[in-house]
């Protein structure tokens, strides 16, 4: 039966899948280190996530079947992911990377003593 499911001259739709724990858990490390208020968070996350049902319900209006790629056992079926998290990005931008901080300022160098005083000799 999983044969003549998976034949490709007996399914009429195409078969795809795509990485969603890789595309979501990589959106949601780059916002825990975009330093984003957290009520600026929510709202780009959600707008995220409905970008992302949309793109999947996209892919999935000319009949294509668009399973989870981590439940995909087969060599055989086209990862999608990358399509996606583009698709998604031109959509929604990536979250900030945090700005770099200015580099310290550095304390002058302090000289360091020279000369016979310059390493006390034990037991004087």
């Amino acid at each position: 039966m999983t044969k003549n499911i998976l034949d490709p001259s007996v399914v009429k739709a195409p078969i795809a899948s795509v990485r969603l724990e890789q595309i979501i858990g990589e959106y949601v490390q780059a916002q825990a280190r975009s330093n984003t208020p957290p009520e600026i968070v929510t709202r780009q996350t959600q707008a995220f996530m409905a970008a992302l049902g949309e793109e999947l319900k996209a892919r999935g209006a000319d009949g294509t079947t668009v399973m989870v790629g981590e439940a995909v056992l087969s060599q055989n079926v086209p990862d999608i992911t990358a399509e996606v998290r583009s698709a998604i990005y031109a959509k929604v931008p990536p979250p900030a990377a945090p700005a770099a901080a200015s580099p310290p300022a550095f304390a002058p160098q302090q000289q360091l003593p020279t000369g016979p005083a310059a390493m006390p000799v034990p037991g004087q």
